[in-house]
């Protein structure tokens, strides 16, 4: 399921990929369920790259 940008479960289309799963969308916020009633759950949410300060490199 894929987060909306008011917080409300979306369903998306997927595919596997050898071990991976292929989302048919571009998305900051999903979950990943498994189980009925109490469901594990596995949360994934997207990171932007933080530019380092400018004058400093490693």
């Amino acid at each position: 399921m894929v987060i909306g940008a008011a917080g409300d479960a979306e369903l998306v289309n997927y595919r596997m990929r050898g071990r991976f799963y292929v989302v048919d969308r571009i998305f900051d916020r999903a979950e990943l369920r498994l189980g009925t009633g109490k469901q594990q759950v596995v949360r994934i949410d997207r990171v932007t790259e933080v530019p380092a300060p400018k004058g400093k490199r490693s």
